[in-house]
């Protein structure tokens, strides 16, 4: 009798359903790939998914934009390869209180330098005024032969100057520097620009400096620091494997979480949470 019923029942939906769905017919449409953005992966994980959208990468900007990216591994060899000179500097010549360095992580002397600053530091004439000058011009000369104009080389200055010293590397050891911030760009990018004008000059001349091709290529080196040892490192490990890739993400990422209770797992209990931003992933 059950078994009966159950035939019936079962009978009774595909009647029903054919009436329904009478005069219809189910398709599925396979979506146009050209329309597919491509440019959206997503990761799939037992409780975690992520997506994330490209909407700029590396090939996608000017060549002189490129170039500087480019030679961004070469700026943080720089910068630690300075750090460590001057850190072996005595602290009398340096004004670094290395005392209060070593006490606490790298990241908390960072934070707590950055909240502090900017201040106005007590170095001496030469470093504020020649030693920085001189700092601001190899960025600017660095931006103006990558072919950047003089505005933007003035830009990267500024940037360099601030975000990737003053309150980046040198952060970790002091608050950052009212003179530094102010000097090091200005009086920088008027010294640069007659320094890659020299530049210039030496190279239309075969690269050569008082009919000396050693004092060229030496010349070249103090007046474009930067520049001039990324071409070295691209020389050396070749520019194929001296390459960088650099994508500009948009994500969005969701987790569900359970509660564990001691032993016992409530599979009840979940809860989810979400976070977008923007990321940017960098192969060198």
């Amino acid at each position: 009798m059950q078994t009966n019923r159950l035939v019936g029942l079962l009978i009774g939906m595909i009647i029903t359903g054919r009436i329904l769905l009478a005069g219809d017919t189910l398709t599925y449409t396979v979506p146009n790939t050209s329309f597919v953005d491509t440019s959206v992966t997503c990761e799939y994980q037992k409780w975690k998914r992520t997506c994330a959208k490209t909407f700029l990468d590396l090939e996608d900007l000017p060549e002189r934009y490129q170039t500087i990216i480019k030679g961004a591994p070469v700026m943080q060899m720089l910068g630690s390869g300075v750090m460590s000179v001057i850190y072996a500097f005595p602290s009398d010549v340096s004004n670094w209180d290395k005392d209060s360095f070593r006490s606490k992580p790298l990241w908390r002397n960072w934070s707590d330098h950055v909240k502090a600053g900017p201040v106005w530091d007590k170095d001496s004439w030469l470093i504020n005024y020649v030693e920085h000058p001189y700092v601001g011009s190899s960025y600017y000369v660095w931006g103006r032969d990558a072919g950047l104009s003089r505005r933007e080389s003035f830009g990267l200055a500024v940037f360099l100057s601030a975000v990737y010293w003053e309150y980046g590397w040198e952060a970790l050891i002091e608050p950052p520097s009212i003179q530094d911030l102010i000097v090091t760009p200005l009086v920088g990018s008027v010294a640069g620009e007659f320094a890659y004008r020299m530049k210039r000059k030496i190279i239309a001349n075969d690269g050569m400096f008082l009919g000396s091709r050693l004092l060229g290529g030496i010349a070249k080196v103090l007046l474009d620091p930067i520049g001039e040892t990324n071409a070295l490192f691209a020389h050396f490990l070749n520019a194929k494997h001296f390459d960088s890739d650099v994508h500009f993400e948009l994500f969005y990422t969701r987790q569900k979480t359970q509660r564990t209770d001691q032993l016992f797992l409530h599979t009840d209990d979940q809860r989810a949470s979400a976070r977008i931003g923007l990321r940017v992933n960098v192969r060198f």
